[in-house]
């Protein structure tokens, strides 16, 4: 099985200030979300799912290990302004979780304007 992850593409290098996901904005479905979110960058703008390993850059790194009420609903975070063409989330379930679709995300956002103090969760819900 290969690498599990979701992403965007866009048509032009652009710089980016955070990025927002969820796995349920209704917080109805508590499941399915725990494990390491690897947020990698690239400023490739030919990149598909084929592309390398090599062709991403760390931009953070995120385990969820513990249940808590908010954790399926939209998280905001942001980091240091950074030049991509795309980003993506790298998804690694919880050795605890078995079988396939163990982590399942149903959005994601990308955002430019800068935000003060870097690399924080900004808001949840929304």
């Amino acid at each position: 099985r290969g690498k599990m992850f979701i992403g965007i593409r866009l048509q032009n290098v652009v710089e980016m200030t955070g990025i927002a996901w969820s796995r349920d904005n209704t917080n109805k479905l508590k499941d399915k979300y725990m494990g390491t979110y690897r947020v990698q960058y690239t400023v490739n703008q030919d990149v598909d799912e084929e592309s390398p390993d090599d062709t991403w850059m760390p931009l953070f790194t995120l385990s969820i290990t513990n249940v808590t009420s908010d954790a399926t609903i939209r998280h905001l975070y942001s980091f240091p302004p950074t030049t991509a063409s795309a980003i993506r989330i790298v998804v690694e379930p919880s050795a605890s979780r078995t079988g396939p679709n163990v982590i399942a995300l149903d959005e994601i956002e990308i955002y430019g304007e800068p935000i003060d103090n870097y690399f924080f969760l900004v808001e949840t819900g929304g």
